[in-house]
């Protein structure tokens, strides 16, 4: 009983962090990145939409190191961003 209550807790909290993960790519579609956004700043983002979270995080990471650069991508930080 004791090995089923821990393994309910492990789906439990890997359920709960997959879901928390989910919420972190862009709220605004694709097609709405603005047009006039530099070419290598609009690959960035659109790498913002992977589905894998360590994808996003790399580019979450470059965008960063881009800094006053990298204003353009703030609105596709997903729900983080009001």
């Amino acid at each position: 009983m004791k090995k089923i209550k821990k393994i309910l807790i492990l789906f439990v909290g890997i359920n709960f962090v997959m879901t928390w993960l989910s919420y972190a790519q862009p709220k605004i579609s694709k097609e709405n990145i603005p047009s006039n956004i530099p070419s290598d700043l609009r690959g960035l983002i659109e790498r913002l939409y992977s589905s894998d979270p360590v994808e996003r995080g790399r580019v979450a990471y470059i965008l960063g190191q881009w800094g006053s650069k990298a204003v353009p991508a703030i609105l596709f930080f997903g729900r983080y961003v009001t």
